[in-house]
């Protein structure tokens, strides 16, 4: 028995742990990982409109990463080590101070607002539902997103981010001092 390289793509585009543990055996990523990461990268709304080149050089930094119901992600104030796509699984974000929650399903991304903006995370999240996340480090994120500024515009265009109390302060503060907002009541 003997699978060509287009039948194990096409065994692990259908169950991508196959490719992992494949993977996990040989020391590293194995080349027929990449069709099923360009997917999953093609499936996050967030870079919609970049180019087949991007995902391919993101895929080619992925790391895989499986969680279980209860494990911790990220803690608010934390810094972001990298972005977090999710392929299975469900993450709950909680906010930090009015504790507003949402949930983070298969194709969504954390970790993308912190990156961008230097700052750190202003919420906390933990698994609720095991499954598997895919990680692209943050130096990693860095260097290709310096080569393809496709990837930060389509982030900043996509991620919606709630200030945090102590960035509405500050944007507050700076609108009072414009001439434009400066009549207006506190």
């Amino acid at each position: 028995f003997k699978l060509t390289d287009a039948q194990l793509r096409a065994v692990i585009l259908k169950n991508s742990t196959i490719g992992v543990k494949l993977s996990r055996n040989f020391g590293s990523m194995i080349a027929q990982m990449q069709d099923f990461l360009i997917a999953l990268l093609g499936r996050t709304k967030e870079l919609s409109d970049l180019q087949p080149h991007t995902f391919s050089e993101m895929a080619a930094k992925l790391d895989p990463a499986s969680v279980e119901s209860g494990q911790a992600i990220c803690r608010a104030g934390e810094i972001a080590q990298g972005l977090l796509f999710v392929e299975s699984g469900t993450i709950n974000l909680e906010s930090e101070g009015d504790g507003e929650q949402e949930q983070v399903t298969a194709g969504g991304i954390l970790g993308a607002a912190p990156l961008l903006t230097n700052k750190p995370y202003t919420y906390s999240a933990a698994v609720v539902e095991s499954g598997r996340l895919w990680r692209l480090a943050a130096e990693d994120f860095q260097a290709i997103s310096t080569r393809n500024p496709g990837l930060r515009r389509s982030l900043g265009r996509s991620v919606r981010s709630r200030l945090g109390r102590a960035d509405q302060a500050q944007a507050s503060s700076r609108l009072a001092t414009m001439p434009m907002f400066a009549q207006l009541p506190q």
